[in-house]
């Protein structure tokens, strides 16, 4: 078990909740090394699993999993049950012809699945929260010397809020949420916890960072039930409309 794990066993336990009892044909764009596709896969439904980084794909198909390097929108198939972009959507630019052949690619009763983050709903507390967390990891040994991204800029920078800093070229949730709306009946928008993923790239890659990452998620998920932080994930389902 990693630490990754952690994180797949949650997004793979949201998903598998709202999706028909049935098994269904899957698209998932933006599959990364393929650990979601594959869950899904061994759960029975009929997965294509898209990304534009070779690598990734070859990682994915190490699972089984069907990976094909292909970009969003310019990829062909027969229609799905259920499109799924997992952290991605953000990225995809421009936004609203992306959504629009979604709708094309979707059965008459299908649905399109969002998982994303909310970035500018981390406060300082949020941030506060998450450093301490790191930084505590960092003091007991367990944190890798050598990885970069978010969590370590901001264990670099001892925390300042200020390295807390939105890229400029994705899309902010209010602009992804009006682009559903606009072509989908939307089911559902939810929140969830999303902290914990940022300190997922500097745990040991192991059992033990597996039970790391198990923890942070629990300590996260328990304050934020209490109101002490926001949950920054989201999450949106939404109906294709005929």
């Amino acid at each position: 078990m990693r630490p990754i794990d952690v994180a797949t066993d949650a997004v793979f336990q949201w998903i598998d909740a709202h999706l028909p009892e049935t098994p269904s044909r899957i698209l998932e764009i933006g599959c990364g090394t393929g650990e979601l596709a594959a869950r899904l896969m061994q759960a029975g439904h009929n997965v294509i699993a898209i990304d534009s980084s070779e690598d990734c794909i070859r990682q994915a198909r190490d699972y089984g999993v069907d990976a094909r390097v292909a970009t969003w929108p310019e990829f062909e198939a027969d229609p799905f049950d259920i499109i799924l972009f997992t952290r991605s959507l953000h990225h995809i630019t421009p936004l609203e012809p992306a959504l629009d052949r979604v709708h094309d690619m979707l059965k008459p009763d299908g649905k399109v699945i969002v998982e994303e983050f909310d970035f500018r709903a981390a406060r300082h507390t949020e941030i506060a929260w998450l450093y301490g967390a790191l930084n505590l990891l960092r003091a007991s040994g367990q944190l890798k010397p050598d990885a970069d991204g978010m969590a370590a800029n901001l264990l670099a920078n001892k925390g300042d809020f200020a390295t807390w800093k939105r890229p400029e070229d994705i899309h902010t949730i209010a602009t992804i949420l009006h682009a559903l709306v606009e072509r989908f009946a939307l089911t559902i928008n939810e929140s969830q916890v999303f902290l914990f993923r940022y300190a997922i790239p500097l745990l040991p890659d192991d059992e033990v960072g597996h039970e790391l990452a198990t923890a942070l998620l629990d300590m996260e998920t328990r304050l934020a039930e209490t109101g002490g932080i926001a949950q920054i994930g989201r999450w949106f389902v939404g109906q294709r409309e005929n």
